[in-house]
């Protein structure tokens, strides 16, 4: 398999992919770790999908920014909680505003290095290509 999009899965829910000895070129998380409430979670989530990318393939992760996720934390009036937002008590459900420099982190911490990529998103979104080694 060449590419696959996971939209907003859970981590754990990542083994639904789990194919004996297929590894992928590129894969992309989309607004996933922005609904991780601890950065432990969101590592976790990264490396999690790491491990279904080939040797020299590339790992995509977009999620919300911060400026999207404090407007709608301003309009919902949402309950601020550790690094993020509860935008839904009842269901706490938790929002984070992503940073760039916080995506750039998480694949530094799994060993993936930044890919130059020319992609136009909304200000919405941040994201990162990266890219792991041969």
């Amino acid at each position: 398999m060449d590419a696959l999009v996971l939209p907003g899965r859970p981590w754990p829910g990542l083994s639904h992919v789990s194919r004996a000895g297929s590894l992928l070129r590129t894969l992309a998380e989309n607004s996933l770790i922005n609904v991780l409430s601890s950065p432990d979670d969101r590592l976790a989530s990264v490396r999690a999908a790491a491990r279904f990318v080939r040797p020299g393939g590339h790992l995509l992760i977009a999620a919300r920014s911060e400026s999207a996720i404090a407007g709608e934390a301003r309009r919902g009036r949402w309950a601020k909680s550790s690094d993020g937002w509860i935008s839904a008590p009842g269901k706490g459900t938790f929002q984070k505003g992503v940073p760039t420099a916080e995506i750039a982190w998480l694949m530094g911490a799994i060993g993936f290095q930044i890919a130059d990529c020319a992609l136009r998103v909304s200000s919405d979104v941040s994201w990162l290509l990266s890219r792991r080694s041969v």
